[in-house]
C-alpha cells in the first residue's frame, strides 16, 4: 500500500519540465507573494492582488491540475488578494508542505 501512495503522489514531468516548473514558480513567489502557511491538508499561498501574478498564477495552477491530479489546486483573485490553496490527503499534504517549504 505504501508504494500505491507514492505512486499516487508522484509528479508526471519530466526532469527537465520539472526544474522548469520549479523555476517559474520560484519567480512568481520571489516577486509577488506575501505569506504561506500549512493549512489541514496541504499550504495557502497569498499574494499580491495585481493581474500579472493572477494570470501567471492561473497559468500555474492549470499546469499543476494537468500534472498532479492527485491534489486539489484553487486559486481566488479578489481585489485585496490572490490566493492558491493546495491540498490532498495525508501522505499528498506532507509532499505540498515539503514542496512549498512550509511546516505543518
Amino acid at each position: 500500500m505504501a508504494d500505491e501512495d507514492a505512486t499516487a503522489i508522484a509528479c508526471s514531468l519530466p526532469t527537465a519540465d520539472l526544474n522548469d516548473r520549479r523555476r517559474t514558480w520560484q519567480a512568481v513567489t520571489d516577486g509577488a507573494m506575501r505569506t504561506k502557511v500549512a493549512i489541514p491538508g496541504g499550504v495557502r499561498l497569498t499574494f499580491e492582488p495585481d493581474h500579472a501574478t493572477a494570470h501567471r498564477l492561473l497559468d500555474l495552477v492549470a499546469a499543476e491540475r494537468a500534472c498532479c491530479a492527485w491534489a486539489s489546486w484553487n486559486l481566488t483573485a479578489a481585489a485585496n488578494v490572490t490566493l492558491v490553496e493546495v491540498t490532498a490527503d495525508e501522505h499528498g499534504a506532507a509532499a505540498l508542505q515539503t514542496m512549498f517549504e512550509v511546516t505543518p
